[in-house]
């Protein structure tokens, strides 16, 4: 199949969370695995899929001068909420259409 008959879509990456489960002083999506953050690891693996067109960073708002250099144009940020229900919300509103 080629490049033209895939779909594209959209993943949603849910990181507001603050990982008060997993330890440590920062959240988990910041933690160091290997060379990078964890969050670096999971941008990298949606960035190398053919048919992810747009990444949408669900981030917590405190997060948001940290998660700057892992911006690219095909991502965009939007702000976690309240619970894990209200942040995959946010995520979903900023889905933008496809073609």
């Amino acid at each position: 199949m080629g490049t033209a008959d895939m779909t594209t879509a959209a993943a949603v990456i849910v990181a507001a969370g603050r990982g008060q489960r997993a330890g440590g002083v920062l959240p988990k999506q910041w933690q160091m695995l290997a060379d990078a953050p964890i969050l670096a690891h999971t941008l990298a693996a949606f960035r190398a899929h053919p048919g992810i067109e747009q990444i949408v960073l669900v981030l917590h708002r405190d997060d948001a001068e940290r998660a700057a250099p892992f911006v690219d144009t095909r991502t965009v940020i939007a702000w976690g909420g309240a619970d894990r229900a209200a942040s995959v919300r946010s995520g979903l509103k900023a889905v933008q259409a496809l073609d």
